[in-house]
């Protein structure tokens, strides 16, 4: 006796249905779990949270400086001398305008001067950790998320069922941006809540700094963002992941190294390095912490800070549009 094929494949489903809005997080899910088993990945994850306890310690000093001076015009504001020899000692690990900033608020009763401080703290170890960790996490997962599908072809499988290509990209994105919140986002937040458990007066504390968990979660979402759609898009214009990888690697690199050959260059003809160059876009990395001191309130220069993020969300689109191109090409075919 013969069955018809179609009589087996296209049996109507009669289980339950989820949600259309959710199909994204299937493919998330599935991604996760696979990218999970990379021992890599797992000793990533894990030392993305050591800087965070050491970075604690600097909570609890600073409020116990505090709690035992009535404001924290002491020592190091208490001349004009010492204040320009703390913003020079800044200028080593920031910029000028970060160290003025910073140099300031030293100088405002301790209720004022905590959210600089505690957001120069936060905005530093993002640096750290994003310096090169999120250049190797997302090196290591993005690369061959689409290529492999490309090259197997399994995306048009995807595509039979009902799921979209939106939907395909937001459960690839969903993927990387996971593993890189968990490095930089989580650690940070984390790490205030460390401090706030450290410091003697805890009530006072979040008083005055209530808003800084929200400005942290969006700083970090302005380079997890890119990222994420950067490291995808180079995954999509190949079939072989290692050349994704290779991109992805030089990009970032060769940036750093020629932004800071022309920041060096510059230094030498003016004195000292500019803080609003516009070469600062072919540095992702610069230009991306420099809006994360923004959106934390370290940075005044509120007009540069909208072109690079004009810039950044340029790069987003550009992004976005050559994933959606190169996913339905097949399609079209």
């Amino acid at each position: 006796m013969s069955v018809a094929i179609n009589n087996l494949g296209y049996r109507n489903w009669e289980g339950r249905l989820g949600s259309p809005w959710l199909r994204w997080l299937t493919i998330a899910m599935v991604g996760i779990q696979i990218v999970f088993k990379s021992q890599w990945i797992k000793r990533l994850m894990f030392l993305a949270w050591g800087p965070a306890i050491g970075v604690g310690g600097i909570f609890f000093f600073y409020e116990q400086y505090v709690e035992n001076r009535d404001t924290i015009q002491v020592g190091i504001a208490s001349s004009p001398r010492s204040q320009k020899q703390f913003g020079e000692m800044l200028q080593l690990v920031s910029s000028s305008s970060q160290a003025e900033v910073i140099s300031t608020a030293m100088s405002k009763p301790p209720n004022e001067a905590r959210g600089y401080v505690w957001s120069f703290v936060l905005v530093s170890m993002l640096r750290v950790s994003q310096g090169w960790m999120v250049l190797v996490m997302i090196g290591l997962i993005a690369p061959s998320l689409i290529a492999k599908d490309i090259r197997s072809r399994a995306h048009l499988f995807y595509f039979s069922k009902p799921i979209t290509r939106v939907d395909y990209l937001v459960g690839k994105f969903s993927i990387v941006a996971f593993f890189v919140g968990f490095v930089t986002l989580l650690p940070v937040l984390a790490l205030y809540a460390l401090g706030v458990l450290l410091s003697p007066d805890a009530l006072d504390v979040i008083k005055s700094t209530w808003f800084l968990p929200f400005r942290v979660t969006v700083a970090c979402l302005i380079y997890i963002v890119p990222c994420c759609l950067i490291g995808l898009a180079l995954s999509s214009l190949t079939t072989e992941s290692r050349f994704a990888g290779f991109a992805w690697f030089m990009v970032w690199i060769l940036g750093f190294v020629g932004y800071n050959i022309v920041n060096n260059i510059s230094a030498l003809g003016n004195g000292m390095p500019a803080d609003d160059s516009l070469w600062r876009i072919i540095s992702l990395y610069d230009c991306l912490t420099f809006l994360q001191s923004w959106v934390m309130d370290l940075e005044t220069n509120h007009a540069y800070a909208m072109k690079l993020l004009f810039f950044v969300l340029l790069l987003c689109l550009i992004c976005y549009f050559t994933i959606m191109r190169k996913i339905s090409t097949p399609l079209r075919a």
